[in-house]
């Protein structure tokens, strides 16, 4: 996912800008100009304020189908969740029945 990976490198870029040695901080105004605007470009593609210069495309986040759709798929994986644990239960209970009965 595309924004995930953008906002853990701006993330990671402002942690690094903000936790340098001395003998890394920017030595002229120019390089100070470029940190600050780094930092700026990473924290605007956050908050889509000075986006990257590739464009995102946010179709992919916006739900499909109608709401009713979209609740019954959700409530279908719920009921496929809970059989598979509740199968994995019951297997386990009849490993413990077995293994009770022959001790």
């Amino acid at each position: 996912m595309k924004f995930g990976r953008d906002f853990r490198a701006a993330e990671k870029l402002l942690a690094r800008r903000l936790a340098v040695g001395p003998e890394e901080r920017p030595t002229s105004l120019y390089d100070m100009k470029n940190s600050i605007k780094n930092i700026l470009q990473g924290a605007g593609s956050i908050l889509d304020i000075m986006p990257s210069r590739e464009p995102v495309d946010y179709s992919k986040f916006v739900p499909h189908g109608t709401p009713e759709e979209r609740m019954r798929e959700t409530w279908d994986r719920v009921g496929y969740s809970l059989k598979i644990a509740m199968d994995l239960y019951a297997d386990e209970q009849k490993i413990k029945k077995t293994s009770s009965a022959t001790t």
